[in-house]
């Protein structure tokens, strides 16, 4: 092979560009459902922080930006993975979250920072449901006990 071969669009020719499932909490009541598929850390404008990965159930959120929030919600479609970043007030509850385990994350309301003042933040509650068997199924399928 060449260099050439591995250009773009003659190395990755028939591959798709995978959408990015991104999950922004922007509006209180914003919820989301699923089966947490793994955690790794990122490191954002802010600092470190978690990033999840879940495959979804169910749920809804409002897209966009803090200034200009999408005026309709996006339905999350179940069975898609999709991700959101952690923050002090979800890190604590999902801490104790097993990857397989159904989660549930929502966006209760906007809190006034005792720290910084005139700032506000989301303040976001987990709840942890039961494990996930078909999602275990697939991970327990993938280990070689034989050995």
């Amino acid at each position: 092979m060449t260099a050439e071969d591995f250009s773009e669009g003659k190395f990755d020719e028939g591959f798709e560009e995978p959408a990015k499932n991104i999950i922004k909490f922007n509006k209180p009541g914003d919820v989301i459902r699923g089966t947490l598929l793994g955690t790794d850390t990122f490191r954002g404008d802010y600092g470190e922080c978690m990033n999840y990965t879940i495959k979804a159930d169910a749920g809804t959120f409002y897209g966009g930006t803090k200034d200009a929030i999408d005026k309709t919600p996006t339905l999350l479609v179940k069975g898609e993975m999709y991700s959101f970043l952690g923050h002090v007030t979800i890190d604590d509850y999902l801490k104790q979250a097993k990857v397989g385990q159904v989660i549930v994350v929502r966006f209760v309301e906007w809190k006034e920072s005792t720290q910084r003042k005139g700032a506000k933040y989301k303040l976001l509650k987990a709840k942890l449901g039961h494990m996930d068997v078909d999602e275990i199924g697939k991970v327990e399928e993938d280990i070689p006990f034989d050995k």
